[in-house]
């Protein structure tokens, strides 16, 4: 006779994944169960280390993707709704890490789904994938952070502009980004002070190289705002 108790105290999760694999906060959606499913079954201790999607944590070692979304959600300027900035606080593991927030694109994929699907497709580091309609590069986001080449294609400016803002950041020398790191508030503040401001810019030759924040920038970004 099977008793009730038993059966109602054994979780899904439990009986479908090993119990060395922890899986990520929050994951409700059955397709993301599903992913997950294929994912433990394809990929090995090392790969889902470095690259699953929707586990937090493989026996003992926490995932890069766990580690990655851990922490502060995506800062936002004061002008950022507050439904904008509750959707990232809530959907860090989904959608609210790396480069992926810095414009809310209509219909864009959630990047977690993408990087589950890569696995599933069998992708691994140093192949390539071509997206040929690739929105705002969430494709090339997700490829670039799983150490997959990738080549994007779309027919609209704006997003080859978004695509290639969203991919660049993610390959800065490591040395600008430690100096960003140590001053971002500053670099923020600066950038959310120009918000809404049309006046155009004074390029300027520099004789000197500046030692203030604006270093961590591109050198062809040479231009000073008016004031």
């Amino acid at each position: 006779m099977v008793n009730v108790a038993d059966v109602l105290s054994t979780a899904i999760v439990d009986e479908v994944f090993p119990s060395d694999r922890e899986l990520l906060p929050d994951l409700n959606d059955m397709y993301e169960l599903e992913l997950a499913f294929y994912e433990n079954k394809l990929l090995s201790d090392q790969e889902m280390l470095r690259n699953a999607a929707y586990f937090a944590r493989v026996g003992h070692f926490y995932t890069r993707h766990y580690l990655m979304c851990t922490g502060h959600p995506l800062k936002l300027p004061q002008h950022a709704s507050s439904r904008l900035k509750s959707f990232f606080a809530k959907n860090v593991f989904r959608t609210g890490y790396a480069t992926h927030g810095l414009f809310p694109y209509r219909g864009k994929f959630h990047p977690q789904m993408i990087k589950g699907l890569m696995n599933v497709m069998g992708l691994k580091p140093g192949e390539v994938v071509l997206d040929p309609m690739m929105g705002s590069g969430t494709v090339l986001v997700e490829a670039t952070l799983m150490g997959i080449r990738s080549i994007g294609v779309d027919a609209s400016p704006f997003c080859r502009f978004m695509a290639r803002t969203k991919v660049d950041p993610l390959t800065l020398p490591l040395g600008r980004v430690h100096q960003a790191l140590s001053n971002f508030e500053e670099v923020f503040q600066y950038f959310q002070n120009r918000v809404g401001k049309a006046d155009a810019g004074t390029k300027t030759r520099r004789s000197a190289k500046s030692q203030d924040f604006m270093t961590v920038l591109e050198p062809a970004a040479e231009y000073v705002a008016k004031n």
